[in-house]
């Protein structure tokens, strides 16, 4: 997932923010399609470390690692005791979308960062850390909007001292300076082209938002969101839904606190607004963790029962499995899956100094990224941003044969069974083709992109 990291590398190397791999209009120009804080995050991490396909990911297991220690300190702190607060960290570190996320270096693991850190400083009273905290997310992913807006008045209310009402809620205080220079920073920052954002913001949004009637979001919130989670992780879901319906009670007794309310007002917004994809769950899930930490302090759970102890064992154990899987499968198809191979097998077979473009597959980004002859871009997101005519040869990388084209060279290792039983895509086989006329290059990539939109339909 390299074409995260466009526009912080185009940034860092001195082309503006911008990006030729997103196809909203205007994102050549100034990228604003996406919220900034993961494209900051990117520009920090890469104006200190190499650009490169190992190095990009670290920041994102940093950020994993460090929510991790501060969920754990927030739970300590809550009176957890430490066999329970292990317990629930390794459950959430464990979760499939955040363990995934982390691996494509997605916006997730910064959200965990952040909401976790936030947690923590609550936890210790810093409010005004909390406020930055909690203000920088506004700029992460709307998603986070509602909870944000939740959490941020919470705090508020604490550190007035102020009784929950309406007028105390919305009566100003110091906290409210760093959302507001947050937002006028932003406004800085995308040059005061408002109309831009909206534009490039609601595009990239329209791939994402919920549809159909109130009937089919209930169904794809509820059910299609946790779906990959029945087979592999079902506590998951039943943690999520049991958060919810604790807070909704919690709401109906007037005992409410902020994050039971964050976590029905996301509900609500995902609902209507966002679409059922499981990668968002890790924010439903962390709010969850938070909030039966909070059931089990005020019914003074302890774990001095062996009884308890077994099954709270066997849970974080059998939350281990899935990751354990995947990561043993990783080391059995280590060859087939090490990039390093691969981009020294295009480096070998791309022109030198002739202008080429090329598609097909994420690798061809870190292989191309750093030369000057060289453009990269995404076949599955049109419109595209090149003019196919300016380059003097045009590739297509595939892990398949196609009959399109002059084949120049295969990449093959050999593949391991796991790969074979599970079909697992990996760099084991790839073939690189040089198609010459501009006119049939745009052809087979607008092919390839509508048979890509059918096989993600079909899943």
């Amino acid at each position: 997932m390299g074409f995260f990291s466009s526009p912080a590398f185009q940034f860092l190397n001195g082309n503006g923010y911008t990006s030729l791999l997103w196809p909203q209009v205007g994102s050549d120009k100034r990228f604003l399609a996406y919220l900034p804080l993961q494209s900051a995050s990117h520009i920090v991490s890469q104006s200190i470390l190499p650009f490169d396909i190992y190095w990009v990911r670290v920041p994102s297991v940093l950020y994993l690692i460090s929510g991790a220690a501060f969920l754990f300190l927030t739970l300590k702190n809550k009176g957890l005791s430490l066999f329970i607060a292990i317990a629930l960290v390794i459950l959430i570190l464990n979760e499939k979308s955040l363990f995934e996320t982390t691996r494509a270096t997605r916006i997730e693991p910064i959200i965990f960062f952040f909401l976790s850190g936030f947690f923590y400083s609550v936890s210790r009273h810093k409010y005004h850390i909390a406020a930055v905290l909690i203000s920088i997310l506004l700029f992460s992913h709307p998603n986070v909007w509602p909870l944000c807006l939740v959490l941020f008045l919470g705090i508020c209310l604490k550190f007035t001292n102020h009784n929950f009402s309406i007028l105390n809620i919305l009566k100003p205080n110091v906290l409210w300076l760093y959302p507001i220079i947050g937002i006028l920073l932003f406004l800085v920052s995308t040059g005061f082209e408002w109309n831009s954002f909206v534009d490039q913001f609601l595009h990239q949004g329209s791939d994402h938002s919920a549809s159909g009637g109130i009937l089919s979001r209930f169904q794809s919130h509820f059910v299609s969101r946790f779906w990959p989670y029945y087979k592999t992780q079902p506590w998951i879901s039943a943690l999520v839904y049991a958060a919810l319906g604790y807070s909704i009670y919690s709401l109906v007794k007037r005992k409410a606190k902020a994050s039971h309310i964050a976590i029905i007002t996301t509900h609500l917004v995902w609902l209507v607004f966002l679409g059922p994809f499981y990668r968002y769950n890790s924010i439903l899930v962390l709010l969850s963790v938070f909030c039966l930490a909070d059931y089990l302090m005020a019914k003074g759970f302890t774990i001095h029962k062996w009884k308890w102890q077994v099954a709270v064992f066997i849970l974080v154990l059998f939350s281990s499995a899935d990751v354990a899987v995947r990561h043993t499968m990783a080391i059995v198809q280590h060859s087939e899956r090490d990039p390093y191979p691969v981009i020294e097998w295009l480096d070998n077979n791309l022109p030198k100094d002739e202008k080429f473009i090329i598609t097909g597959s994420d690798i061809c980004y870190y292989a191309t990224a750093d030369k000057k002859n060289a453009a990269y871009f995404m076949y599955n997101m049109p419109p595209y941003k090149h003019d196919f005519k300016a380059f003097d040869h045009h590739f297509i990388v595939s892990s398949r044969l196609v009959n399109t084209g002059e084949h120049i060279s295969s990449y093959q290792v050999k593949k391991s069974e796991l790969s074979k039983k599970f079909n697992s895509k990996t760099y084991s086989t790839l073939h690189l083709y040089l198609i010459e006329k501009a006119s049939d290059y745009e052809k087979i990539v607008i092919q390839m992109d509508d048979e890509s939109r059918k096989e993600v339909q079909s899943r």
